[in-house]
């Protein structure tokens, strides 16, 4: 599959993804309000706890050049869901995570997947990162088949933010 990728946008075949901004505000809010949404992200989140996760996610933009993207269907231009390759603390070690939500009508789709390689191939190819992670719960069957089908294998439980997590792991094959 060809996929145009850049650090501020990218698209796929049925995506395009741009950097997160202060515009992206309504978007994030209703992404953090929707219930299905939120499912393994910790719950509903509140006006403040949007705003903590829009200001974290632009300072780590600006601290590393890369972050969170908004997605948009490629036709219709709608906000569907949001990707992500951020730095995260795993037991004490920086690693980079890939990351992904939909919103639960874009579900089942394949959408999920698409991004997901596409944001393994920007940390491979983009920012010549060694080696890539994501966490999900175990109860997220469907989370833990897009990682598999993107490259990622599970390595081990982990704690993130006080709860177990699986951590699936991908590295970049040597040139």
């Amino acid at each position: 599959m060809s996929v145009d990728i850049d650090l501020e946008r990218f698209t796929t075949p049925r995506l395009r993804a741009e950097r997160l901004t202060e515009r992206h505000w309504d978007a994030l809010r209703r992404m953090d309000q929707d219930p299905g949404f939120m499912t393994f992200l910790g719950g509903v989140r509140g006006e403040e706890g949007t705003a903590v996760y829009l200001e974290r996610n632009l300072a780590h933009w600006k601290l590393y050049g890369f972050g969170l993207w908004m997605l948009h269907d490629r036709e219709s231009g709608e906000v569907l869901g949001r990707a992500v390759l951020r730095h995260l603390d795993v037991e004490e070690v920086d690693e980079v995570e890939v990351g992904y939500g939909f919103l639960p009508a874009w579900w089942g789709r394949g959408l999920a997947t698409e991004v997901a390689g596409a944001t393994v191939r920007l940390g491979f190819e983009r920012l010549g990162l060694a080696s890539l992670v994501a966490v999900t719960r175990r109860e997220n069957a469907g989370s833990r088949r897009v990682l598999e089908n993107a490259g990622l294998h599970l390595e081990r439980e982990v704690p993130i933010a006080g709860e177990a997590h699986l951590l699936f792991r991908t590295r970049a094959r040597p040139s």
